[in-house]
């Protein structure tokens, strides 16, 4: 299946990136405009350790089956996510597991060339039997695996609660996670230190929304959503230019996981 498109959330992020790397109080200022954009929504509780959201998963999605399928059904897909009548090198396949009490299928795919598997079990409507896109899966999660076993990233859906959220790993910890709704209008996105605690959180668009800074045992550093410095911070010029190093230098640390997702060259 083809993974999730987390760059639809950073629009404009190439041409910010090189103001960002600009590691200046000059630069933090100028290029942090305060917009009038907000979601109102706060960070969910999802487990910074792969393995641990791996759990959640498996034991969440083992259950998806209500009628299984008397014979086996297999699609085959190229590396370009186009349907194949055969398998294909450095593509995928995907099993048909059953179906679900209202009718909808339960699929999985795996990597043609290692047999691991892309994904775990996740329902799609009749009419997505074929569709490689991630779109397909409406509704619950959809958890994406590397080809050495690792997780990748997520998305859990919750169309009752208008709920979308993504999550992306890295080296089996949580790097970064997307709140949206249904039509992706309000979006919150969440940028993580290694030990798990929030370092950034973007109301709206990564480089153009309204940004909340964290220290990594939580406290709040600043918050563009009142666009005030603390009193003991503006009276002392000193302490004002060591917190705008470590704002820039905490917005190198975003644009470096952004590096890592591929969303960046």
């Amino acid at each position: 299946m083809k993974k999730l498109l987390i760059v639809l959330f950073v629009a404009g992020a190439l041409s910010a990136c090189s103001a960002i790397k600009d590691n200046s109080a000059e630069s933090f200022a100028s290029h942090h405009q305060t917009s009038v954009y907000k979601t109102g929504k706060t960070a969910l509780p999802i487990p910074a350790s792969a393995q641990d959201w791996e759990k959640y998963s498996v034991a969440k999605t083992s259950k998806l089956i209500d009628v299984p399928l008397r014979e086996k059904k297999v699609y085959y897909f190229t590396p370009k996510f186009k349907l194949a009548k055969r398998p294909a090198k450095g593509g995928f396949y995907r099993e048909i597991l059953g179906k679900t009490a209202d009718g909808n299928l339960v699929i999985q795919d795996f990597y043609q060339d290692s047999g691991t598997k892309q994904i775990d079990p996740a329902v799609v409507s009749v009419k997505n039997e074929k569709n490689s896109d991630s779109s397909a899966v409406e509704n619950g999660i959809l958890t994406f695996y590397s080809e050495d076993g690792k997780v990748s990233s997520f998305k859990q859906t919750d169309v009752a609660r208008n709920e979308v959220v993504y999550g992306n790993y890295v080296d089996g910890t949580l790097v970064m996670t997307i709140e949206t709704d249904l039509k992706e209008e309000n979006v919150l996105t969440t940028f993580f230190y290694p030990n798990g605690k929030k370092m950034i959180q973007v109301h709206g668009s990564v480089f153009g929304g309204e940004e909340e800074y964290f220290d990594d045992d939580g406290k709040l550093l600043f918050s563009q959503l009142t666009n005030e410095f603390p009193k003991e911070i503006m009276e002392s010029e000193e302490k004002y230019n060591k917190l705008i190093e470590k704002l820039s230098a905490l917005d190198l640390k975003k644009v470096e996981i952004l590096e890592k997702l591929g969303v960046l060259p």
